[in-house]
């Protein structure tokens, strides 16, 4: 199956080309990458090895939601799952407290250090599910695209993108770990009471 069958790309956008938009998005697998210029519409974030990270939002019919600023007055505003993931997404990116931000994004702020790389910016890419795909498969559709993305990424260029610590596996474990300790002795008593 083709990465992208099934969907239509929107293209590459910064934070505030994206802002414009996110509100009207109901379900998308998007892509991070840090840059120095903005991709073409087609270019694929399985393309670009300063991709760092795939992620999908939404595709779920009810996927608006009141977002509500004030505990007190109730006062707030309608916004998308989509438009909602952006701003966490783009708050721990953004911040420069570390206490503040969620561990994985300590990755990114090691590796790439926006803070003294003034001339790259973060691109946003965003996908949608085209006008004929059945409601009942949007979500489906946009978890398969993810897993296509990151996995074309991965074959690509040997490594998955950094900030997908979900799909990662860490041939590192140590042998004398407790939990493999454990697990060893629960194999072999399973097996000797089988045999």
């Amino acid at each position: 199956m083709n990465v992208t069958a099934g969907l239509k790309p929107l293209g590459w956008f910064c934070k505030r080309e994206l802002y414009s938009i996110q509100n009207n998005i109901h379900g998308a697998v998007y892509a991070f990458a840090f840059l120095y210029n903005k991709p073409g519409i087609y270019q694929h974030p399985n393309e670009i090895e300063d991709t760092f990270y795939i992620g999908v939002s939404g595709g779920k019919e009810s996927s608006i939601l009141f977002d509500r600023k004030d505990k007190n007055t109730n006062r707030g505003e309608y916004s998308t799952l989509f438009k909602k993931r952006m701003k966490t997404h783009f708050s721990n990116l953004e911040t420069k407290k570390e206490k503040f931000r969620e561990k994985k994004y300590e990755l990114f702020h090691e590796k790439y250090c926006p803070e003294f790389d003034t001339e790259k910016q973060i691109f946003v890419y965003v996908t949608v599910p085209g006008s004929d795909v059945r409601p009942f498969l949007k979500r489906a559709l946009l978890s398969l695209a993810e897993s296509e993305y990151i996995y074309a990424y991965g074959e690509r260029f040997g490594k998955l993108p950094l900030m997908n610590l979900d799909e990662q596996h860490l041939e590192t474990r140590l042998e004398n770990s407790f939990s493999n300790i454990k697990m060893k002795n629960f194999q072999f008593d399973t097996l000797s009471k089988f045999l």
